[in-house]
């Protein structure tokens, strides 16, 4: 338990640090806030996803508060939300419009992650 609170103790304060305003937020509050957002599944103990917080910190200031960015950790339910959302590896990044899936990738490269998050967002969201 200890362990788990001092990794998402550090992510938070990696992401505060990173400048990422988004908030990480359980499943129930996100859930109404799909409308229009990337989400980031993503796991602590994550060497990709913990680099990729840089990524998703410069999209997030560079599209301010147009896109809704959501960090939702999973180590504790990975089974319910690989399941539910259909991944299997993280980081995982879905796209959702008007609450419905649009895409989703699930890469480690830097160059191909802003690649296809810039092309989605024009696609999906006409930014």
């Amino acid at each position: 338990m200890f362990d788990y609170i001092k990794n998402n103790l550090l992510v938070l304060l990696l992401i505060g640090f990173l400048g990422i305003t988004s908030s990480i937020s359980p499943v129930a509050d996100t859930e109404k806030r799909y409308d229009n957002a990337i989400v980031m599944f993503y796991t602590s103990s994550c060497p990709y996803c913990k680099y990729m917080l840089p990524v998703m910190s410069q999209i997030q200031r560079e599209y301010g508060n147009k896109i809704n960015i959501i960090f939702i950790e999973i180590s504790r339910n990975q089974t319910f939300y690989k399941t539910e959302y259909g991944f299997r590896t993280v980081p995982t990044i879905i796209y959702f419009k008007d609450g419905k899936e649009m895409a989703r990738h699930g890469s480690n490269n830097k160059t191909v992650t802003v690649t296809f998050i810039k092309n989605n967002i024009a696609a999906i969201w006409g930014i």
